[in-house]
């Protein structure tokens, strides 16, 4: 193995580290795209009263939202070490010093890092919110459409999310 391997064998490794702004990203978007249907479709359409039902309200999207936060992270991150498995071997110019190379294929790499990082999180985020708000409508009026409006909320927002969740482990 030369030496160009071994550094992206440790970047794979190291890569699999999820930041604390991953965290957060994850966890607000996961929150909000509960919370949205909560409010729009289960208050609005569906006619619940949200001061009755607050408790129930607040637990489920709260649940919903790390279920969802945990599936941003592990599309991801499966994203991200396929992104890092096919770069290509960082192209030097022929007049950079023997010395040098070394510390321009770690930039390069660095650089190589963040975009994947960037994309697989960008990814990651569009299909989850994709899986759970398809599943969320049909799951909502198709499936539980008979139930009480509060047993209807309570298994399309769990269950969608749960879904989602399931999906993005089985990658």
């Amino acid at each position: 193995m030369s030496l160009s391997d071994n550094e992206l064998l440790d970047q794979l490794a190291k890569s699999k580290e999820t930041t604390s702004s991953e965290y957060l990203v994850y966890g607000a978007n996961g929150l909000f795209v509960t919370l949205v249907p909560t409010y729009y479709l289960y208050i609005s359409i569906f006619g619940l009263s949200f001061v009755s039902y607050a408790p129930v309200f607040v637990l489920v999207s709260l649940l919903s939202g790390v279920l969802l936060a945990i599936s941003y992270q592990n599309v991801a991150d499966s994203i991200k070490q396929k992104l890092l498995g096919q770069l290509p071997e960082p192209v030097l110019p022929k007049n950079t010093k023997k010395e040098d190379r070394a510390a321009a294929r770690a930039a390069i790499n660095k650089q190589h890092q963040a975009v994947a990082v960037k994309e697989a999180m960008s990814f990651s985020l569009v299909y989850n919110n994709l899986f759970y708000l398809s599943f969320l409508v049909f799951l909502g009026f198709f499936v539980f459409k008979n139930l009480a409006p509060l047993y209807n909320f309570t298994l399309s927002v769990s269950a969608s999310a749960a879904l989602a969740m399931l999906s993005s482990t089985s990658k």
